[in-house]
């Protein structure tokens, strides 16, 4: 009726997955690498950024372009170099399914809808038959042979049917935000670099999200020498070049502990 458990939420599995992923990145990310990530625009992902530098010991790096490069050196120590650091899915590997409207198989709904449609039915069917063969009526009949049976048949049906349709709602919202998904991994893909709309949004949904999130991606409009229109992101091209070279010059001393005073392994 109320549709199948949900599995437990670890409340800190986004942000284990952004550490791992500062990790791989030799502890160096850059807004973009959040909106990259987690699906968001660039003011939040500039927010969280900001609670990270304070909550792991990070500081702000300022290239020569202007874009600011979170640095997170003491998250890359490691006391076993050469380890597999987890992969981290990408924002348009985190899209929204609509959830099972009961978690059964489609046989045993069946026979479930079956067997409450009969009692459903029961009260203006089987009960009056029952009822003319009894030579008195008792306390309570009426409400145990007529009101409950309907109250809870009728309840069996219709909150599924009232998760469905509330469902259908919250699904223009899924398909919104999973098309924002979609769209972020074209532009990324071709690393901000000017494309026509038939190219980053080939169908509606692309389309309406490429018109909504232009400017929250800090995308702009220009035209090339035929006059035909097209898409750019300039701050993610600058924050792509940033990144590969402040990641590039980072220094593989970072890794080091120090000397290893005591080991588990011991």
């Amino acid at each position: 009726v109320f549709g199948p458990p949900k599995p437990p939420v670890d409340r800190l599995a986004e942000e284990k997955e952004i550490l791992a992923y500062i990790r791989q990145k030799n502890g160096r990310i850059s807004a973009l690498d959040l909106v990259e990530l987690m699906g968001w625009d660039f003011a939040r992902a500039e927010e969280e950024a900001t609670r990270l530098l304070v909550n792991y010991g990070g500081e702000p790096e300022v290239t020569d372009d202007g874009v600011v490069v979170y640095a997170f050196k003491e998250i890359r120590k490691t006391a076993a170099p050469g380890q597999p650091e987890p992969s981290v899915p990408r924002a348009w590997e985190r899209l929204e399914s609509k959830p099972p409207l009961t978690g059964n198989a489609t046989g045993t709904n069946v026979a479930i809808g079956l067997f409450n449609g009969f009692n459903l039915l029961a009260p203006f069917w089987i009960v009056p038959a029952f009822e003319a063969q009894m030579a008195e009526r008792f306390v309570g009949q009426e409400f145990l042979l007529h009101d409950y049976p309907l109250l809870f048949s009728s309840m069996l049906f219709a909150v599924p049917l009232g998760r469905w349709v509330v469902e259908k709602f919250r699904d223009r919202g899924r398909k919104k935000r999973n098309a924002r998904k979609r769209l972020l991994q074209r532009v990324l893909v071709r690393r901000g670099q000017a494309a026509p709309q038939e190219a980053l949004a080939p169908d509606a949904e692309l389309a309406q999200a490429l018109d909504k999130e232009l400017v929250a991606l800090g995308g702009d409009i220009e035209t090339d020498a035929n006059g035909q229109v097209l898409y750019s992101f300039p701050r993610v091209r600058e924050e792509f070049a940033a990144m590969e070279k402040a990641r590039a010059q980072a220094s593989t001393r970072e890794r080091n502990p120090g000397a290893i005073v005591f080991s588990s392994k011991d």
